[in-house]
């Protein structure tokens, strides 16, 4: 016969290691969760930011496009003006100078925080007002009938062929830059997926290992 001294000591045995494995495994869990949530937030943080790089990019071009189609329209309309003396079209021309005007306000804003790019802007809003002012003129020119246009066509197509490089060298820019954030966010949202696969696997084994090792204590105290 076993005396009982014997099993209550086993017994204290096996519980002060249950009780040790159960401070291992939360311990263990707790310093893993806070692991993985330091983790995630700097991941999703990282991803969070890469999107709103994207969607801010995209709106700068988006600009670029419709200034540029503004400019188009504003050449198209005085074309237009000069062979039809339509005051319908100089109306349109002062319409499209409204929008240009206001494309231009919006790459501002967008674009307040690369110096770079707003010393470009302000090359090109010398050109476009140069465009204004000189198409402004001829109309005028034309209502008074004042003399016949001479240097006027050629200067602004002067000024046309620089607007336009200008716009191309601003949309070459910025979808090189589109380019590169959108491969740094499919690089996040990859990340993001195997991130969250890779931890599912790892809890899910810890589980499992946990599971196991309270067990095989709990058999061992009802073997004790």
């Amino acid at each position: 016969m076993i005396p009982s001294n014997k099993i209550s000591g086993k017994s204290t045995t096996v519980v002060s290691q249950l009780k040790r494995s159960f401070l291992i495994i939360n311990s263990t869990i707790a310093v893993f969760f806070i692991i993985y949530l330091l983790q995630a937030y700097i991941l999703y943080e990282r991803s969070s930011v890469s999107d709103q790089l994207v969607i801010h990019t995209n709106d700068v071009i988006n600009n670029i496009k419709s200034a540029d189609a503004d400019n188009q329209k504003i050449e198209s309309s005085l074309s237009e003006y000069l062979l039809t003396r339509d005051p319908a079209k100089v109306e349109k021309l002062n319409e499209y100078i409204g929008r240009i005007k206001a494309d231009i306000g919006n790459l501002f804003a967008l674009t307040h925080d690369n110096e770079e790019e707003q010393e470009g802007l302000k090359e090109f809003v010398k050109l476009v007002n140069q465009k204004i002012v000189l198409s402004q003129n001829i109309v005028a020119k034309i209502n008074s009938n004042t003399g016949a246009l001479v240097s006027e066509p050629e200067t602004i197509q002067i000024i046309n062929e620089s607007i336009d490089r200008y716009i191309e060298s601003m949309k070459q820019r910025q979808n090189s830059l589109l380019r590169l954030r959108t491969d740094n966010n499919r690089y996040y949202s990859k990340a993001r997926v195997v991130f969250s696969l890779i931890s599912y696997v790892l809890i899910s084994i810890f589980l499992v290992i946990a599971l196991f090792k309270i067990n095989q204590n709990v058999r061992k105290r009802a073997i004790a």
